[in-house]
């Protein structure tokens, strides 16, 4: 390492590392990180490969997923349908059957005070 500044030389070249690995400025274009531009082509293409396939399985899940929540709540819609009518049947019956047991009571209170 130069005492003033400047780039650490190993050789003729000078050095810089870090991320990556070392690298030399000035090394033919057809090279990067000491793999060739096929290596380099080669892993770009199975990379946006593995990208594509992994968008796809998302994409798959996710539709998936949105099916069997329609189906759920279709499920749980019917079923509070049904519900509500036998709910609304109930409380009718109730109500008949109040309305009934009343005029009976109002009928034998009458009976009792007119005589």
């Amino acid at each position: 390492m130069p005492l003033f500044g400047g780039q650490p030389y190993y050789g003729s070249q000078p050095y810089y590392g870090g991320y990556g690995g070392p690298r030399y400025r000035y090394v033919d274009q057809g090279y990067y990180n000491s793999r060739s531009a096929r290596a380099l082509a080669e892993a770009q293409a199975r990379a946006r490969e593995q990208l594509r396939r992994d968008q796809q399985l998302r994409r798959d899940i996710l539709i998936d997923r949105q099916q069997e929540r329609r189906e759920f709540r279709q499920e749980v819609g019917d079923w509070r349908k049904r519900n509500a009518r036998y709910q609304r049947q109930q409380r009718k019956n109730q109500s008949e059957r109040f309305q009934h047991e009343r005029k009976e009571q109002r009928k034998w209170q009458d009976g009792v005070w007119s005589n």
